[in-house]
């Protein structure tokens, strides 16, 4: 990307996230945690004296080479999700009965099946997918199509190839 289309300007995501329902303290705390944790970097060093991060309307933000890899290497990975399914509450009953009933408990060697734990994310992407159909308030504005594309991005590919072993 060249240098004009590497930032986006704070307002720009304020309008967008707000014409989507979103709290404008939300996103402005939103926005100081993933500074905070460098997953974006300003235009502009935003950091004051005693570490804290000030910025307005006419800062600008990037996504950083940490929050780049945590999108498109960590997240879509079979590793992360096997152990964000365990810590995500599930708001359905169908698919928590569906994830309940196949996920694997450990064997006498503290182990368990990654053929089930592979069909139990193949469930929990089911559910994610749904709860982002159900959750995207204006497609025209908002992404959509998160999970899809971390599936795609090889998330997919983990789970078919782990679902073949079987133990």
């Amino acid at each position: 990307l060249g240098y004009t289309e590497k930032y986006t300007s704070v307002l720009q995501i304020l309008e967008d996230f707000e014409s989507a329902n979103y709290k404008h303290n939300f996103i402005i705390d939103e926005l100081s945690s993933l500074l905070k944790a460098s997953l974006i970097e300003a235009e502009d060093s935003l950091a004051d004296k005693d570490g804290t991060f000030t910025f307005d309307t006419t800062s600008n933000f990037s996504i950083s080479l940490k929050g780049n890899y945590y999108i498109n290497i960590l997240v879509p990975s079979f590793a992360y999700m096997d152990l964000v399914v365990q810590d995500t509450p599930i708001f359905s009953e169908d698919f928590y009965s569906k994830i309940k009933t196949v996920f694997p408990l450990t064997d006498e060697n503290g182990k368990r099946s990654i053929s089930k734990r592979a069909i139990v994310l193949q469930s929990f992407t089911e559910y994610l997918k749904s709860r982002e159909a159900k959750e995207t308030v204006d497609l025209n504005r908002m992404p959509s199509g998160i999970i899809q594309n971390m599936l795609s991005n090889g998330l997919q590919h983990e789970i078919d190839r782990l679902s073949r072993f079987s133990r």
